[in-house]
């Protein structure tokens, strides 16, 4: 948990990770073992997520945003829905429009 927080929370690169994990922490960790970890966690997370899910579309009051930006000249999507109980973010799409799985 502490390399997801690193990177996904606190914007750490991979070799950074590396690098704390490696030298500071002397664990013997690869790049491919930290993301089989982040996938695994999101495994063990997405149920919670679903539920986030169903309370923003459940809500009688929902607040939605977009932001974009370019990824290799193409533009991509983040969606943002809130309520007063619940923040629930759609991962990018390439397309302006807002599908729910």
């Amino acid at each position: 948990m502490l390399s997801a927080w690193l990177h996904y929370q606190l914007g750490a690169s991979l070799g950074q990770i590396l690098d704390v994990f490696n030298f500071h922490l002397r664990m013997k960790i690869t790049g491919g073992g930290l993301v089989h970890i982040w996938n695994r966690i999101a495994e063990i997370l997405r149920p919670w997520y679903d539920e986030i899910q169903e309370t923003a579309l459940a809500s009688a009051v929902l607040n939605v945003d977009e932001t974009g930006w370019r990824v290799n000249g193409e533009t991509h999507w983040l969606w943002c829905f809130t309520t007063s109980d619940a923040t629930y973010y759609l991962t990018y799409r390439v397309s302006r429009e807002c599908v729910w799985r």
